[in-house]
């Protein structure tokens, strides 16, 4: 489950004033934080658990290709890990059938991810029991992208009584917690690449492809959760990636001219500030009112020395925390930091430094 899969697939910590991002991560409100579906929700704490994704498969559905000659894509499979400790022993398999991007949430003694079926490679929005009992198929959601190929990036969060997910690249719906009353509450023209939620408010951010589409722009909308009051925030003719809402904040990444940019801009889209312009790969997280982020020059240069960083929401302040041959963030939960490395996932847990990689 590399983080190459999330950029060739489709390529904001939600917060409350006064709360924690912390306490956000074992609340009630919100199954998971914006920052971690961002980056593909591959792991959550949950009531003192932690659960995450295997890094191998168990089973793969080949699709067709567009004309129907040849299997040309396939989708894997993978198993949800219950542990006691985020690099413990494990308790459980809770599940066997996530996607590799399952974008976990976590809601009344529930799991929710996204899933397939085993028998028809079939994928969809699921539920399961943290003892790994009562799966149910809750929602189908359709991959296919504009070039008839699967895609595996269709965010999902969970909020209050509603699942908030993605049925295609194109739409945002709405349903209850055991699959009813489900409701298209935005369309997009454009691919939706992220969504994040804060109160009433959904945050989308919409991308394209120019050598598809060559009128259409990066754009960032926002919508009530009940699908009214659609407003335009923000509209480039660059590339904006990874848009995510944190505490009255949006973040979001940029590329122009060669350089990657992290940029911050209030939710009304005024006052943008840029906090990093790099020539490298910015991957980032926010988490209890910090930035953390790496910056990788090549996507599979395993030599390559990459440094965990972190930095004041307003960039300042900026340290290396430690660093270690080319690793991305992929989630953090309970104050553990997941990283993907080329030999597999990692941890760095915050409170005590401890460093988990594999091979170090």
């Amino acid at each position: 489950m590399k983080k190459i899969k999330k950029i060739l697939s489709v390529l904001l910590i939600i917060a409350i004033l006064g709360i924690s991002e912390t306490s956000i991560s074992e609340a009630a409100t919100y199954g998971s934080t914006n920052s971690n579906i961002k980056n593909g929700g591959i792991a959550l704490k949950y009531n003192d658990y932690y659960y995450n994704v295997s890094e191998c498969s168990n089973y793969v559905y080949s699709y067709d290709n567009y004309d129907g000659t040849a299997p040309g894509w396939v989708i894997h499979s993978y198993d949800i890990y219950k542990k006691k400790s985020s690099s413990g022993k494990i308790i459980d398999i809770i599940a066997e059938n996530a996607l590799s991007i399952p974008f976990l949430n976590s809601r009344n003694g529930y799991i929710y991810y996204l899933g397939m079926s085993t028998t028809t490679g079939k994928p969809g929005v699921y539920r399961v029991k943290t003892d790994g009992t009562s799966m149910k198929r809750l929602a189908t959601v359709d991959l296919t992208s504009y070039r008839v190929s699967p895609s595996v990036f269709l965010p999902m969060i969970v909020k209050d009584n509603y699942i908030y997910y993605c049925p295609d690249h194109y739409s945002i719906n709405r349903m209850s917690l055991t699959g009813g009353s489900k409701k298209t509450i935005y369309k997009s023209p454009t691919w939706i690449g992220f969504f994040s939620l804060s109160g009433s408010y959904i945050y989308v951010n919409n991308i394209t492809n120019r050598s598809h589409f060559p009128d259409t722009k990066y754009s960032i909308y926002r919508v009530t959760t009940n699908g009214s009051n659609k407003k335009l925030i923000y509209r480039s003719v660059n590339d904006i990636y990874d848009a995510m809402y944190y505490n009255g904040y949006i973040f979001y990444t940029r590329y122009n001219d060669g350089y990657n940019y992290l940029y911050r801009m209030n939710s009304d889209g005024s006052n943008k500030k840029c906090l990093i312009k790099t020539t490298n790969y910015i991957d980032y997280c926010v988490y209890n009112s910090k930035i953390y982020y790496t910056l990788n020059r090549d996507k599979y240069d395993e030599f390559e020395d990459t440094r965990l960083r972190t930095c004041s929401l307003s960039g300042t302040n900026k340290k290396i925390l430690f660093k270690y041959s080319h690793f991305y963030i992929q989630a953090i939960t309970g104050n553990v930091v997941y990283v993907d490395t080329l030999r597999g996932t990692g941890t760095y847990n915050l409170s005590t430094e401890e460093i988990d990689f594999p091979c170090l």
